[in-house]
């Protein structure tokens, strides 16, 4: 958000469990300077990923559950080397109740799963037991609200991807890198938080570099090109 002006996320060092916050370097971008000063030689993790537009920040107090962004003195990055947190199938970063929100919806994610086994993964959820999208085996994508769409990504395990996902009753779509890839019906149960690296529990393996979701429908809008040409700029998915 051009008008924030907070922090990105505050992050944990291992050598004594020290927090601090780290913000936006001049560039817009994060602060890794300022991050590996902080970290040292050691390991950081994410306690809290700031939300730019409200007060939902999602967070982890759970030191076993909170995703590594800096491994050995060195920033995590994805396959084309931007800052990334690192899950491993047991973290996750979850916001308060956010009951304002209904369908339509749009959220938009980026996450890579280079070297990570195919398996179940849950990106996130809108909704700490209702929405989510899902990448099923490294191949299908779903989207969920009660019932279950699914659709064929087109790709393997092994793969940075930009999803863009409207829920909207039987209107709702996925996108990925650019292409529609299912339509269909989830449902529609409503909003009571958002979880990051899982649905019910933990579940996502690999990196999560970006998440960004909107109470409205971007495509009707008209704004999803203009989201995705932009992500996809910076981070060259495809």
């Amino acid at each position: 958000d051009s008008s924030y002006v907070g922090s990105a996320i505050r992050v944990r060092r291992s050598s004594d469990n020290t927090e601090q916050d780290i913000n936006f370097n001049v560039f817009g971008e994060l602060d890794t300077v300022s991050l590996l000063a902080f970290a040292g030689t050691g390991d950081a993790f994410v306690k809290v990923w700031y939300d730019q537009a409200s007060t939902y920040d999602a967070t982890q107090t759970d030191t076993a559950k909170q995703p590594q962004i800096v491994s050995s003195g060195a920033v995590v990055v994805d396959t084309n080397g931007s800052p990334a947190m690192d899950f491993t199938g047991t973290q996750e970063l979850t916001s308060a109740s956010i009951t304002a929100i209904a369908q339509p919806s749009t959220a938009i994610s980026v996450v890579d799963t280079t070297g990570r086994t195919a398996q179940t993964n849950y990106f996130y959820s809108l909704g700490l037991t209702a929405w989510a999208t899902i990448q099923d085996n490294g191949s299908d994508m779903k989207m969920y609200a009660g019932s279950f769409v699914t659709g064929t990504s087109g790709s393997g395990a092994n793969t940075q991807r930009l999803d863009f996902s409207l829920f909207d009753g039987a209107n709702s779509e996925i996108w990925f890198n650019n292409s529609s890839i299912l339509t269909g019906n989830p449902g529609t149960r409503g909003i009571s938080g958002i979880r990051i690296g899982g649905f019910n529990v933990p579940t996502f393996q690999g990196y999560f570099s970006e998440f960004i979701a909107y109470p409205s429908d971007q495509d009707a809008a008209a704004n999803r090109a203009g989201i995705q040409d932009n992500i996809n700029t910076f981070y060259n998915i495809y």
